[in-house]
């Protein structure tokens, strides 16, 4: 009867563990992403920014050539 207590409780351990194991990977993972998703929000910003003053030198050449 202890043994198989034991190996009840054992197998309850490595059940724990393993889900444990496992929740601890997904958050891994869903650090990485989060970097990730940072990472390409920083790249949008920075190409909107780009081509916002992009735009802006284009409007004011073009301004200035219709004054001249």
């Amino acid at each position: 009867m202890a043994i198989l207590a034991i190996a009840f409780f054992s197998y309850i351990s490595n059940k724990c563990v393993n889900e444990n194991l496992k929740i601890k990977r997904k958050n891994e993972e869903n650090k990485e992403n989060t970097v990730r998703n940072k990472k390409s929000l920083l790249n949008a910003i920075d190409k909107q920014k780009f081509a916002v003053i992009m735009i802006k030198r284009v409007n004011t050449k073009f301004y200035i050539n219709k004054l001249y």
